[in-house]
């Protein structure tokens, strides 16, 4: 589902930077509104789509360290990587959540919406990484491969 929001988002961000080009120079006219919704398309996009890089395991890693490490310390690290990719989405869950609090009453002025929409895919994104996280810590302890297309309709 995030990979679906996120292409949504990919898409809606290119045509309103689209619409922004289109008029700024075919119209002589740039609309006020679309660098700022382009922007926060843009921050939604990366932030879910890095908690989908948590869900199917292609986040940052060391792959040669972890292959020349035994079996065990794999597990270890692997343990110890996902624990540090989680304590960082606390964080994010933790002061994104005061920020979107602290910029809930400003207004962007040129799109007339509070900044604290801006700044809500922090927590958002946040929580999503944590559920991911726990998914696969469960996954890893009971020795059950995560289905990375889950949520995916093969039925077309």
């Amino acid at each position: 589902m995030l990979l679906g929001v996120s292409a949504l988002l990919l898409l809606v961000m290119t045509l309103t930077v689209g619409w922004q080009v289109w008029g700024r120079y075919a119209l002589n006219q740039t609309p006020i509104a679309a660098e700022p919704l382009s922007l926060v398309f843009m921050l939604y996009l990366c932030l879910l789509g890095a908690a989908v890089g948590v869900r199917e395991g292609f986040h940052m890693g060391m792959l040669v360290v972890l292959e020349l490490l035994p079996p065990r310390g794999r597990v270890f690290a692997e343990v110890f990587s996902l624990l540090a990719v989680g304590g960082f989405a606390l964080g994010m869950v933790w002061y994104g959540g005061r920020l979107v609090a602290a910029t809930a009453e400003h207004v962007m002025p040129t799109v007339d919406i509070s900044e604290g929409l801006f700044y809500f895919a922090l927590p958002l994104s946040g929580a999503a990484i944590i559920l991911f996280v726990v998914e696969r810590l469960l996954a890893m302890h009971f020795g059950v491969a995560i289905d990375k297309d889950a949520y995916r309709d093969t039925t077309a």
